[in-house]
């Protein structure tokens, strides 16, 4: 997940607990809500009919239809969209930031009561990253201190257990099983940092060069860097191949661009942009050799990469596709434009 650069002035303010649901009203200023909160897999923010929705998608059915409306408060921030994520626990969380740097509202899609509970406060300026059974707001250096750090949470109650120090301002950050991954590019040159939740010293991994990352996922705990050549945006065929590089699995693309990946102990798969379609490419984590490839058609770019009981979801600007077992995705038509897809 990228990690933007919150603004200046942010102070550290802990969760509150609140106890008052907000459930979204049914049509809400001419949105027609949905109801299939049973059948949808992935949920993304979309913005509907000027309204903030959560968006359900279900795979099996190859529908998406808005289930409810984000609630809107005086203070909330109009410049900065909410952000949605899902927790190791399988929870989905929405984080609205508000005006002036004061703290984020944290409400939890409710998919049994089909609300949106209000359930707390998260500090301004950060994108959550679970992390096993933990949850760390990941902030950049232009936030307070000075230095680049994560608070960690315990999402049973959202109350901030320790703060965390970056070795460096995170261009890209993933969860994994033993802690937080995290990683920076400059020029053709990356690194990654391992850094514990609970109050290890933070570990750096030897420097790559002539790689510059385009994504990143550590979902095991060992980082997996992708990228594309510089100039990749050309027509064609790609060539994807792994390499495992002093404790980093590094993939590359001989064209496009790689906007996600994800691994478990034996399949990387890439999501590969190129000019005219994206095609989601598995490797064999072991040896590299390709196991798997889906045409995606009409889709410009990659914003979520989410597994489902039909094969990978993916999304991009109003639309997602479901890759199920065919060489051709099936196309999902969503009902606006998405916000953020986690």
């Amino acid at each position: 997940m990228r990690i933007p650069r919150p603004p200046r002035g942010i102070r550290l303010l802990a969760a509150a607990a609140l106890t008052a649901p907000l459930a979204a009203c049914g049509g809400p200023s001419g949105v027609d809500l949905g109801d299939d909160w049973a059948g949808s897999e992935v949920f993304v923010l979309a913005k509907v009919g000027g309204l903030t929705t959560v968006v359900g998608i279900d795979p099996a059915l190859g529908k998406a239809e808005s289930l409810a409306a984000v609630p809107t408060r005086d203070d909330d921030d109009t410049v900065v969209s909410p952000r949605i994520t899902q927790l190791a626990d399988k929870r989905w969380m929405v984080t609205v930031p508000a005006k002036s740097g004061r703290p984020s509202t944290l409400y939890e899609v409710n998919t049994k009561d089909h609300a949106l509970d209000r359930i707390g406060t998260v500090e301004n300026g950060r994108v959550l990253i679970p992390s096993g059974g933990q949850v760390a707001a990941v902030g950049s250096s232009v936030s307070g201190a000075g230095k680049a750090d994560a608070l960690v949470y315990d999402p049973a109650g959202w109350t901030v257990q320790r703060t965390a120090t970056l070795p460096f301002d995170a261009k890209l950050a993933a969860g994994g099983t033993g802690g937080l991954c995290s990683a920076e590019t400059t020029g053709d040159r990356s690194r990654v940092a391992l850094i514990p939740l609970n109050g290890g010293t933070a570990h750096t991994l030897s420097p790559l060069g002539g790689f510059s990352a385009q994504s990143l996922t550590c979902a095991d705990g060992t980082p997996v860097l992708a990228a594309g050549p510089a100039n990749g945006m050309t027509p064609g065929t790609p060539t994807l191949s792994l390499a495992h590089r002093d404790g980093t699995d590094v993939v590359t693309s001989s064209l496009g661009r790689i906007d996600r990946v994800a691994a478990d102990s034996s399949v990387v798969t890439a999501a590969v942009v190129l000019p005219d379609h994206v095609e989601l490419v598995q490797l064999d984590r072991k040896d590299g050799r390709e196991l798997k490839r889906t045409r995606i058609d009409g889709m410009g770019a990659v914003d979520g990469l989410r597994p489902s009981s039909r094969g990978w979801v993916l999304t991009s600007g109003d639309a997602s596709a479901v890759t199920g077992d065919a060489p051709k995705a099936v196309a999902i038509t969503l009902p606006g434009r998405i916000l953020d897809a986690g």
